[in-house]
């Protein structure tokens, strides 16, 4: 956490800089007071800066786009209110609380945590056999010279691969296309998982590639469905990130199609308490962005 003159240099900072923009047009001695305070209050900071790493780390958040955005709403804030102006005041508040939550990781975690209760990393020595485990396409990315990678949700071929490993089924089910007009790399996502399968272990006579054509979860569990009464498999897994799961079960209700949850890249971990992780940051915009899109299709699906 920030020290405690660590917080008054700040504060000074922000108090000095308010004042110098509530004086800009008058130009007189207290205006240029307020300027000199807030140079040497924002000195201060910077060279405790200098001498802390969190508070550093703080900075440099705060100097990138999110943390600017969010840093100028705070001071249009209290400017609006220095100046009376409180329907503004309020507006811009309502704005800057908005950014505050949309980007912060302990809000993020705590929204991924309802998705993802009671929906542990599957334990192989505790699982019944399989017939087959079917992978949910999207735990790869494409680079730019089309070699798949493993992406955000990569953790979910892993888990795959473990549990073939483990002698939990013979057979893993890959599938999932991506939509050509908001997509890079090759369309079939398949292609890009057996890639990276096979660099886990796991052989090609071991994989059952669904044809390209489902683009979404809905899709794939459909064609799921049709595989699994083609094959007659009576036992089978579905991996995916644990926050997706949910919406992916309920659709599985909804077709009558029965899969059993295995969860894969966990994303609900509370990081220690830090004034670092209250700046609004990619990590925590992209979890909350991922809690409400899952949020969302939960409440659409029924």
């Amino acid at each position: 956490m920030l020290s405690a003159l660590q917080l008054i240099a700040i504060a000074a900072t922000v108090a000095a800089v308010l004042r110098a923009c509530e004086l800009r047009r008058e130009r007189t001695r207290p205006f240029w007071f307020a300027t000199a305070t807030a140079a040497l209050a924002l000195g201060v900071v910077l060279l405790l800066a200098a001498s802390d790493l969190v508070c550093a780390k703080i900075l440099g958040l705060i100097v990138l786009p999110a943390g600017l955005v969010w840093l100028l709403l705070a001071g249009a804030t209290l400017f609006a209110w220095r100046r009376s102006q409180r329907a503004a005041a309020a507006a811009l508040g309502a704005l800057f609380l908005f950014d505050t939550f949309a980007g912060n990781i302990y809000c993020g975690s705590a929204l991924l945590a309802l998705l993802e209760r009671g929906l542990p990393h599957p334990d192989a020595a505790q699982l019944a056999s399989f017939d087959a485990v079917c992978i949910l396409g999207g735990g790869t990315l494409a680079d730019a010279d089309g070699v798949g990678e493993l992406g955000d949700g990569g953790d979910r071929l892993a888990v795959a691969a473990a549990l073939y490993h483990a002698g939990k089924t013979p057979l893993l089910v890959i599938s999932g296309t991506r939509i050509a007009s908001v997509s890079t790399g090759e369309l079939d996502l398949s292609e890009e998982s057996a890639v990276i399968l096979h660099g886990l272990g796991v052989p090609e006579a071991h994989l059952v590639r669904l044809p390209p054509g489902p683009q979404n979860t809905a899709q794939e569990l459909g064609a799921y469905r049709l595989l699994i009464a083609e094959r007659g498999w009576h036992r089978v897994g579905v991996v995916s990130s644990a926050w997706h799961l949910p919406r992916a079960m309920r659709l599985c209700a909804r077709i009558g199609l029965e899969l059993v949850p295995l969860a894969a890249d966990h994303r609900n971990r509370l990081p220690a308490l830090s004034a670092y992780y209250l700046v609004p940051q990619e990590e925590g915009f992209a979890k909350v962005h991922h809690a409400c899109w899952e949020l969302l299709g939960c409440l659409l699906v029924r």
